[in-house]
């Protein structure tokens, strides 16, 4: 199953590391994970949500951290 990583990265210095602890947990159960932790830095905030709704398009699950009602996003 492909799933996408959904948490608070705005405002949150540790989300790098929270998102990846999750995509190591989902990986070692055999998904596929769309983590948006690794996008580059540099973007505005609504380019990263224009590329975040296509990357959740073609997932099947999403994993929400417990942050993610914090998220803007």
């Amino acid at each position: 199953m492909k799933v996408y990583i959904s948490g608070k990265i705005t405002g949150n210095e540790d989300y790098r590391s929270q998102f990846k602890c999750r995509e190591m947990i989902l990986k070692l159960e055999g998904h596929v994970v769309i983590n948006p932790a690794d996008l580059p830095q540099g973007l505005e905030h609504h380019e990263y949500m224009h590329i975040c709704k296509s990357m959740i398009d073609v997932c099947d699950a999403v994993s929400f951290l417990d942050n993610w009602v914090d998220s803007p996003g």
